[in-house]
Order: C-alpha cells, then structure tokens, then sequence
C-alpha cells in the first residue's frame, strides 16, 4: 500500500505504448514489475525479445532500433505474454499482438462545435448505421448528414474491445480503434470528410470502467484500479496513479490532435471517481482549452448539479428530464426511472423552465435534448424506439418541441425518418461471460410487469445472439416509404428553420413556458420579435395564438386559425 500512496496526480508520466522515432520504436510500460520485455512478432511467426530497462520507480522504457510502423509486438511481463493495453492499433483485438501505428498527420480541429449556438448532434453506432458496419461505410452515408442540416456526428465509443460486435462501453484498449470498424486510417477518412461537409465529429469515450473481458491493465499494474472504489462494472480507474491519469490525457490528445475530433462525450461523468486535488475532468477540460479549437467536452451525468460547469469547467451535459417528462406524457409508461416523473403537462412545463430537475439555468444551450439516444432505446427489453412507442402524431409535435426548445439536441440513428428498426443490447462475449450476461439481461427486466412472467422474459433477445445484432442495422430503404418519408421531410423542415430564423438561432433568447389546460404554450423572443410554439394535447381543436404560422407538425394541422388535436405549430408572433 505504501507504494500506491505514493503515486501522485502531479507525477510526471510520458505517453505510455508504442511510439516511431528516429531510427526506430520507443516502447513505454509502466509497470512496477522488474522483469518487462517486449516480443516482436515477424510476419512470418518468427519472435524476437527485448528487454525494457526500468527507467524509473514505475515505468520501463526502450528504444528498439531497425524497426517501424506496422511491426508487430507483445508485452512480456515476468513469464506471462500480453497484448499491448497502451496500443493505438489492435488488428487482431485486445487477444492479438499490437501494431505500431504511423504518427497521425496532427489536424486541428476544422469546423469547432460552438454549444453557445445550441448545436444538433446526430448520434451513430459504427456496426449499426450500415449494413457493412465499417467507418468506410458510414463514411459514405455522410452527405445524408449534411443535407438533413445537423452540426455534429457523435459516434458510440470506437475503442477496442474483444468479439465482432458490442455497444462499445467495455472497451479495454482507449487509444486503438475496434478492428472490425476498419484501420485507424479509415477512422481518419470519415473525419475528414465529415469536415469537409462541413460537420463536426465527436467521439463518446468511457473512462469511468473497463470492460470485463480481455481487460490486460491490472496485469501491467494491479495498482491502476481501486479496490476500495467499486462502481457497478468493478474496481474504479485510479487516476491518482500517474500511467491512469497519462491514459485519459493521451485520450483527449489522440483523438482531437491526431485524429481530428472536435470534442468528445465522457461517459457517466458521475462514475469517474478521483479524489486528488484536480479532478481528472477538470483536468481534461483545461488541456482542451490550451487546443486549436478548442474541443468541447460534454458529459453524460445523473447528478444535475451545476458544479458540471461551475468546476470541473464541462461545455455540457445531456440533459435526459426532457426525454423523460415527453416520453411519459405521450406514452404513460412509469416504470424504472421514469416513476418520479408525473404523465402531465405541467411536469414538461416545469423541466422546460429550469431546463432539468436541477438549479434552473439561463444557459440552457449547455443542455443536449433527446427524444432518442442508444440508452433510452437499447435498455428498453426490446429496443423499441419512440416512434413505435408514441403515436405518430404526437412524435410529430414532440419533434417541433424539441428543435424549437433553446437547448441543444440530440437525434438518434435513423429518428429522423421515425425508424422503427429496434436498437438492441447486443454482445459478443465469450462464452461463459456471455452466458452471464444474456442470464442477467433478462433478469434485471423481472421488476417490471410486462416482463414479470418468465416465459414473457424468454422473448427478451438473447444479446449474444448475433440475429440481435443484425436485427439492430439502420434500414435505409425505410426513408423512401410512407410514413418515413414525411417524417424525414418534417425533420429538415425543422432543423431548416431552427438554423435561418434570426430568433430561433438565438440560443440566449427570452424563454416562457404556459400551460393552458390541454395547450402548451412556449415563447421565445429576441430582439423585438418573438415565436410561439403551439402544442395542442388535447381532443379538440383550440384557437391558436396570434402570428403566421411558419410550421406545423402535420400538413392539415391548422384551419381557420385552430389547431388541430395532439398537433404543435411553430409562429411569428
């Protein structure tokens, strides 16, 4: 234990793994082993070993001459052989022997992310948004993107983890994108030409827990994790030790210098546990400033306390109150986390004043909206999206909410056309571990009525099944039929008019929220003009405040001055 104690924040540790130099490769472990080697592997199986001198109390470091990039290579810790955890390419998986990576070309970032403008941010996973499941792929669906008229793609985490398919959060290896996404080089193409159609791209990372399976860090050093911190998926990060806290600033540097990133969204921010004098988010959050950019840093964080922004300096937070207070007014579902939140109107109202059920704020662009996202859908049993689960009428008209609400928003894969392809839990664990986990998929749905039945839990799809995961890709073809169609058309009406009106873009304008019975009434005003969202929840039509009407959530919605049921109309008042 004295040694961990030891281990202070403010240790200098340089950027641990594989780095090209001249005449050769620097291979960096920090370990507190004494006996560390690296073992590079010939094409042709041939195996040579090099010892890494300790360096210091903590880190073995060498310099391996004739070599390059695209050597590969395994870790030799006393007897035991380990894939390279510190690796920034994995070809094989987190199983296999590392490659070393070519230094990135350094790109700023091209189009930065301004929260202050109340971006929309499109949310993709990799293997799922295409049939082919590849960066390349989905490189390809980009100008789509564009013209629907979001600002940023926000990709599910990328970082390696073992199996073909997975959500991303067990990732093992941070800094080597999952293999069967494609190369690091096809990761930098869909960036670049993501900026070049002038979108931005941020990256959700997990820095909260590594996953369970192929997770080779305690093997380096037993001392990286916490026993005494545990979190729901095991001992937390200790970002106390020096190679912990270098792992999460080599994240940031990587993926926004190298890769080009314009920011990243840090996964359940209020798991990320550091007790040291600077918070290891706080810590991120000044190196991004130092940036060209610079990188924004957004937070996934149950907690709804200000100090998000107040201290550890985040540029935002998903805010999921909405989500909640629009999906149980529409659907009347109150199980799980959804029983605190009341099937009214005035609970919507309330959220929308404060912007959460936190402190209210003015800064309510700092807030990202949804009405879907990967959790709110894939926790579900069945993966049910919004637009299978509220009438259709009534997502219309929660859709003009959202993107005339002054926060930021999130869309979903494929929300845009009203998909309702289900987005799945799916895994590809090995075996034992993936027994467990389709035991506890279906075990943790038995508090809710629907699933309290065991045979009504046999239908819950086995996430190891690879069906499941197939059953999860985007249908393309869904965009060119009814209803899909006018869904898509509504959405880039929307976006269209959240980005030209003079009010609408004014993300710090006037903000009033009004409940009248059945009729939700919100306003916004800016420089002597104003826009009235309308929003009609009852079963009869209602007379519509004064203004031209500039869109409605249906193409029959308005007449003669009244709004039709369960239709919202946006107006210049």
């Amino acid at each position: 234990m004295q040694r961990i104690a030891s281990l202070a924040p403010t240790d200098p540790m340089p950027r641990p793994g594989a780095h090209v130099v001249e005449g050769g490769v620097r291979f960096r472990v920090p370990t507190h082993a004494s006996d560390v080697s690296v073992v590079l592997v010939a094409p042709d199986g041939t195996r040579r070993i090099r010892a890494l001198p300790r360096v210091r109390d903590g880190l073995h470091e060498a310099v391996v001459p004739g070599i390059g990039a695209g050597t590969r290579y395994l870790l030799r810790i006393g007897d035991r052989e380990l894939p390279d955890p510190f690796a920034r390419s994995l070809p094989e998986g987190p199983r296999g022997a590392a490659e070393v990576l070519a230094p990135l070309a350094p790109r700023a970032p091209r189009r930065p992310l301004d929260m202050a403008g109340a971006p929309v941010i499109y949310e993709l996973h990799v293997g799922t948004f295409t049939r082919e499941g590849t960066f390349a792929a989905a490189r390809e669906k980009l100008p789509h993107l564009a013209a629907l008229g979001v600002d940023a793609i926000e990709l599910m985490p990328v970082a390696s983890f073992p199996g073909a398919r997975g959500w991303g959060y067990d990732g093992v290896a941070l800094l080597a994108p999952h293999a069967a996404y494609g190369a690091p080089e096809e990761l930098v193409r869909f960036v670049d030409e993501a900026h070049r159609l002038g979108l931005s791209v941020l990256l959700d990372v997990v820095l909260n827990h590594f996953g369970p399976d192929a997770n080779w860090l305690p093997a380096i050093d037993p001392s990286l994790f916490d026993e005494d911190e545990p979190t729901p998926w095991g001992a937390a990060p200790r970002f106390a030790h020096p190679a912990m806290r270098a792992l999460a600033r080599e994240v940031l540097r990587l993926y926004v210098v190298e890769y080009g990133f314009d920011g990243l969204r840090l996964d359940a921010t209020h798991a990320i546990v550091d007790r040291t004098g600077t918070h290891v988010i706080a810590e991120l959050a000044q190196i991004a400033r130092g940036l060209p950019g610079p990188p924004v840093l957004i937070a996934e964080d149950e907690r709804r306390d200000p100090m998000l922004f107040d201290r550890l300096h985040l540029d935002g937070t998903w805010a999921d109150d909405f989500h909640h207070a629009v999906h149980v007014l529409l659907t009347g579902e109150r199980d799980g986390y959804y029983a605190p939140y009341e099937p009214t109107l005035s609970t919507l109202a309330d959220v929308l004043r404060a912007g959460w059920r936190g402190p209210a704020r003015s800064d309510r662009e700092r807030f990202v909206y949804c009405l879907e996202n990967h959790d709110q859908t894939g926790n579900r049993a069945m993966g049910d999206r919004f637009w299978s689960l509220a009438r259709e009428e009534d997502a219309r008209a929660a859709t003009l909410l959202m993107l005339f609400a002054p926060s930021s928003v999130l869309l979903f894969q494929g929300q845009e056309w009203g998909t309702r392809v289900p987005f799945l839990y799916f895994t590809d664990h090995e075996p034992e571990l993936g027994a467990k986990v389709s035991e506890g998929r279906r075990s943790e749905f038995a508090q809710f009525p629907a699933f309290r039945d065991p045979a009504s839990r046999a239908r819950i799809p086995d996430p190891q099944d690879e069906q499941t995961f197939l059953r999860a890709k985007v249908d393309w073809s869904e965009r060119e039929r009814a209803p899909h169609d006018a869904i898509l058309a509504l959405h880039r009406a929307a976006l269209s008019l959240r980005k030209s009106d003079p009010v609408l873009r004014d993300a710090r304008a006037e903000w009033q929220v009004a409940r009248h019975g059945e009729m939700l009434i919100v306003t916004r005003a800016s420089r002597g003009q104003r826009r009235v969202l309308a929003w009609n929840l009852g079963h009869e039509p209602r007379d519509l405040p004064a203004g031209r009407v500039l869109l409605a959530s249906r193409g029959d919605a308005v007449q003669e001055r009244r709004i039709a049921p369960r239709c919202a109309a946006i107006l210049e008042g």
